[in-house]
């Protein structure tokens, strides 16, 4: 329940709760039994939290409130991933990834009642006025359809009846319809992604490897660049994914407050960069620490408010930069690149099936390619069933790739 628990609160926007749920569920589990269930992912997890240390310097500068919430915000890529490996370690992979697809099931289902029940309204709305009554959709939605077309993360839901054949099916129908609702480029591009990964991987293993790789990476990359472009504009606006990011960041693009609200994340991305070349030396290396603002060019109305200093980016990158310098910069990146070896399966070490190197890519990959747009694992809430994922996996991958049955994995259009 505490699964199922924190997935739909983070759904709901209650992500503090989530949050305290997951805290809570780790402490007691490490009083009483240790810490041994987050070596599978124990570098990663100590690199995640090391940029803490030099953010609490800002605790002296700074108001108590904003620099608190600085530490939330970092701390959240370390509790989920070890929540995940909890999780894991507690109900077996097979148990959380049938949780993950209940819970996709859930949400996805009522984003699509939510718009039928107002779908005049929705087909007279634009893009951006439905994302704010219907909400951006769910990376829940995202990972069924992932373990539907994984054959391995399929293979271990280790399926007893011909109704969880269907329950799956179902549940991923759902969910692309509610990502195809939802109009979110992030979701679909992802998705579009790991189709175009897993094609890779089996074109691969015929006598068109060559061509089909190099046909994947180059169409990766060309998602990969339209993904990173879109995020320095305002969501919605329809040149924001034709505006190249060195375009949108040079200052004579923001000489109206209209060019300001159109590509507002690559002003807000300007005036971080301003931001960061304002710090001394040692700001630089270590940054302004927690509670550190974004100073704007002059008051602006956000969502209402009015404000002078923004407290958190949507780039995930540069908010790192400007709490912890480059520093906490080259941790982030070491993180990552960390957990991607926590995910992948390492020859000679799997006593098992092998688990899929392509979904712990692709896992690893959203979170930086979200990083540039909606701050990645530092977001508040839309990666949190991909960081427990993640948990999972490396759980699942440090286990030697065991699957739970030996039964063959269905297949989900038969």
């Amino acid at each position: 329940m505490a699964l199922l628990g924190t997935l739909l609160l983070s759904y709901w926007g209650l992500p503090g709760p989530a949050w305290l749920l997951m805290s809570l569920a780790l402490s007691a589990y490490a009083v009483t039994h240790g810490v041994a269930f987050v070596r599978p992912a124990r570098s990663s997890i100590l690199l995640f939290a090391a940029p803490i240390g030099f953010g609490f310097a800002g605790f002296a500068s700074h108001p108590l409130g904003d620099a608190a919430k600085d530490v939330w915000y970092f701390s959240k890529p370390v509790v989920e991933i070890a929540f995940g490996l909890l999780m894991a370690a507690k109900l077996g992979v097979r148990r959380c990834l049938w949780v993950m697809i209940g819970a996709a099931a859930i949400v996805s289902l009522d984003y699509v009642v939510r718009v039928l029940l107002l779908l005049p309204e929705y087909l007279a709305n634009s893009v951006g006025a439905n994302r704010t009554l219907f909400g951006t959709g769910s990376f829940l939605s995202l990972l069924a359809c992932v373990i539907a077309l994984d054959p391995d993360l399929r293979r271990r839901l280790a399926f007893e009846a011909p109704l969880q054949v269907w329950a799956l099916r179902v549940t991923v129908i759902v969910s692309l319809v509610a990502l195809g609702l939802s109009r979110s480029r992030t979701l679909g591009v992802l998705l579009t992604l790991f189709v175009l990964l897993r094609a890779v991987r089996v074109v691969s293993r015929s006598g068109s490897a060559r061509f089909a790789s190099s046909l994947g990476l180059l169409t990766a990359g060309v998602l990969t660049l339209t993904l990173s472009w879109s995020g320095v504009a305002e969501i919605g606006s329809p040149e924001s994914v034709l505006t190249p990011p060195e375009e949108v960041v040079v200052s004579d693009e923001y000489l109206t407050d209209t060019d300001v609200n159109t590509h507002w994340r690559g002003f807000e991305s300007l005036m971080a960069l301003l931001q960061y070349g304002s710090f001394g030396a040692t700001q630089k290396v270590v940054g302004g620490g927690f509670g550190q603002k974004v100073e704007l060019d002059k008051m602006r109305e956000l969502a209402g408010e009015q404000f002078d200093a923004i407290p958190v980016l949507h780039n995930g990158f540069l908010y790192v930069l400007v709490k912890t310098g480059l520093a906490g910069e080259l941790l982030f990146v070491a993180a990552l690149a960390s957990l991607l070896r926590a995910l992948s399966p390492r020859r000679g070490e799997v006593t098992g099936p092998r688990v899929s190197a392509t979904t712990a890519f692709w896992l690893v990959a959203a979170l930086a390619l979200t990083s540039m747009v909606i701050s990645g694992p530092y977001n508040k809430s839309e990666l949190l069933p991909l960081l427990i994922l993640c948990g999972v996996y490396a759980s699942m991958t440090a286990a030697g790739g065991q699957s739970p049955s030996t039964s063959p994995a269905p297949v989900i259009g038969a």
